[in-house]
């Protein structure tokens, strides 16, 4: 029975190929290491199996093979079973629904590369008569959310999903109901009433303190503007220090503080009055944030600018050590604002732009994996 013929395959390799079980369970009754005698190109029988898509023999081998198995082995089964779509659980679920159930990008990107058998794979009804949509639908695991800080950005995450589970459904599964009588967006919304409801606190939160630091800064530039530092020459009623290249820097910077922290309001206005449904979450509400922090961060900048340039402009006949120690001073909210803002900005980024290109890789992983 071990005898092999002129491609080096056993009797045992054609029964596994063939996924006949009797005349497997007959052989291995008679020699228990049959599957680990590899055949032809060096491939063991569970591979033959797999790669003739007999789903039930080559779950049969797993087992029994396995402890044989090398990296490359592993690699091999793993994209022969892709390609044939020969995978193996009890729910009728593929290797593509579970990477959408766990949200694994990387896995799931493979569908792209699987050909036709996509086309397959997608209209797969699992266990509650749920399409893969539907698995996409439901809230992910604590661990997955937890990859990005904040309600806000982890809804953002979980509508990029959905939409790319979306786009490769074909349009008369999209609308499909399950066991519960629910499309995949009622799911959606049923499983991510909570997540939403802490996302739109967490929002409002933070446009109303950023809102309110903006005010601030546009009370006390508006204020500066008037009260301009050095005064106004009683006769020609222009302000004393009007050629001066620190006057300029203190009015472009004062002005440019008042503007964008008025603008910094408006935005941040914005986000308060939003309606907050969910797919304000998708791009809307993070972009409005985006430009908010942007402005606030501007005009904090300038505002610190354009005090440096009243110290200059009134201690200019002084000691001019004072005005050059204020003004290094004066860079240290700046950097304080984006030490203190670092963690916020890396979860926008990540959330907004980062996760969108997870669906766009660069490399072909099974392309790369066969050549």
């Amino acid at each position: 029975m071990e005898l092999q013929d002129i491609k080096g395959n056993t009797a045992f390799c054609f029964a596994a190929a063939s996924g006949n079980m009797d005349i497997a369970r007959l052989l291995l009754h008679k020699n228990s290491f049959l599957p680990l005698i590899r055949g032809g190109n060096g491939r063991t029988p569970l591979h033959f199996a797999a790669m003739q898509g007999r789903c039930h023999m080559t779950r049969f081998l797993y087992d029994l093979t396995k402890p044989v198995f090398q990296d490359q082995d592993c690699q091999l089964l793993f994209f022969t079973s892709i390609h044939t779509a020969n995978y193996v659980d009890n729910q009728n679920q593929s290797i593509i629904h579970t990477a959408v159930s766990h949200r694994h990008a990387s896995i799931f990107n493979l569908v792209h590369e699987i050909g036709s058998h996509k086309d397959i794979i997608v209209t797969y009804i699992v266990e509650g008569s749920n399409t893969l949509l539907h698995l996409a639908a439901k809230l992910a695991p604590q661990g997955q959310l937890e990859l990005v800080s904040g309600a806000a950005f982890q809804m953002s995450l979980e509508l990029i999903w959905f939409e790319e589970v979306k786009k490769i459904m074909p349009p008369s599964f999209i609308k499909l109901r399950n066991s519960e009588s629910l499309t995949a967006q009622e799911l959606f919304t049923r499983e991510h009433e909570e997540l939403r409801k802490k996302a739109e606190d967490w929002m409002k939160r933070t446009a109303e303190f950023c809102m309110l630091i903006s005010t601030v800064i546009a009370t006390g530039v508006f204020s500066t503007a008037i009260n301009i530092p050095g005064g106004i020459d009683d006769q020609t009623k222009k302000p004393n220090y009007l050629d001066k290249t620190s006057f300029l820097a203190f009015a472009i910077s004062d002005a440019t503080a008042f503007i964008s922290s008025a603008a910094a309001i408006l935005i941040f206005f914005s986000i308060l009055i939003s309606r907050y449904a969910e797919y304000d979450f998708y791009k809307s509400l993070p972009l409005k944030l985006i430009f908010g922090l942007i402005t606030l961060f501007i005009s904090i900048t300038c505002m610190m600018i354009a005090f440096g340039s009243a110290f200059f402009i009134t201690y200019n006949y002084g000691l001019k050590v004072v005005p050059d120690f204020i003004s290094v001073l004066a860079c240290l909210p700046m950097l304080l604002y984006i030490a203190l803002q670092f963690s916020l900005w890396s979860d926008i980024i990540y959330s907004t732009y980062y996760c969108r290109t997870l669906f766009k890789p660069s490399k072909r992983m099974i392309y790369l994996l066969e050549k």
